[in-house]
């Protein structure tokens, strides 16, 4: 399974892709720290599930969810 890890805080971005790193059945594809380049990872990498913080500068997390869902309505984002 193919992962982008949405956060913009560094440190917890960072642990949050260390700790699935382990898991043989996922990759992480990507990282964003806010939601516009969010959007823009999401396009480009077409991951399986994207982990996303709801509280972000320039764009909120639910905003972009919403951006994503309107080009991809079944994007899998928690």
């Amino acid at each position: 399974m193919r992962v982008l890890v949405v956060d913009h805080h560094p440190p917890l971005r960072e642990g949050v892709a260390a700790m699935l790193m382990g898991k043989s059945d996922l990759a992480i594809v990507g990282e964003a720290g806010d939601g516009r380049e969010a959007i823009e990872k999401f396009r480009a990498l077409k991951p399986d599930v994207t982990i996303m913080d709801l509280q972000m500068p320039c764009m909120s997390g639910i905003d972009a969810m919403r951006a994503i869902r309107l080009e991809a309505p079944k994007a899998r984002i928690t």
